[in-house]
């Protein structure tokens, strides 16, 4: 029986798991334009990986806050058919250790495909075929599909130039 469980790694920039009895391990990116087919739009910064960072005269999005989302087969979301993210209330707020409280004001996420704008907090999946293939295991899933988001932070520029990642 499949877990049905995917987990996205901010830091790392990679999406794992199994949805019925498909295995993924995808490179993808979440925030700072990442992933865009728009030369040099894409930004590799401290700031473009704060998840707090929403898009303000024309500054990119942050990434997808952490914490547990709700995958459901969409053909609403960017470029047609997608993968639409519901957060949990894991996802919508975060508490640090002397109990300050932060909430995550974001919405309309999804796992998309790559394109002129990349990622303003989406998840985009760099390869097609890996994307289509996913999307076709959300569908088909009868059983509820768990995305986990987690690893804030930003990559270290050798693991994210020389597309060796470990997840």
């Amino acid at each position: 029986m499949s877990s049905n469980i995917l987990t996205y790694s901010i830091a790392r920039e990679w999406l794992q798991g199994s949805v019925g009895s498909e295995n993924f391990s995808i490179h993808a990116w979440s925030g700072g334009r990442r992933g865009t087919k728009t030369s040099g739009a894409d930004e590799h910064s401290y700031a473009s990986y704060n998840v707090f960072r929403k898009e303000q005269g024309g500054v990119s999005g942050g990434p997808l806050p952490p914490g547990l989302y709700l995958c459901s087969y969409a053909t609403d979301g960017p470029g047609g058919q997608t993968i639409r993210l519901e957060p949990t209330v894991t996802a919508l707020f975060q508490m640090d250790a002397q109990l300050n409280v932060r909430t995550y004001n974001r919405s309309g996420m999804y796992i998309h495909g790559r394109g002129p704008i990349g990622s303003q907090g989406c998840i985009v999946v760099e390869n097609e075929a890996d994307r289509q293939r996913l999307n076709k295991a959300v569908k088909n899933c009868p059983d509820t599909v768990v995305l986990r988001v987690s690893d804030t932070g930003m990559p270290l520029p050798a693991d994210r130039d020389t597309g060796t990642q470990t997840a």
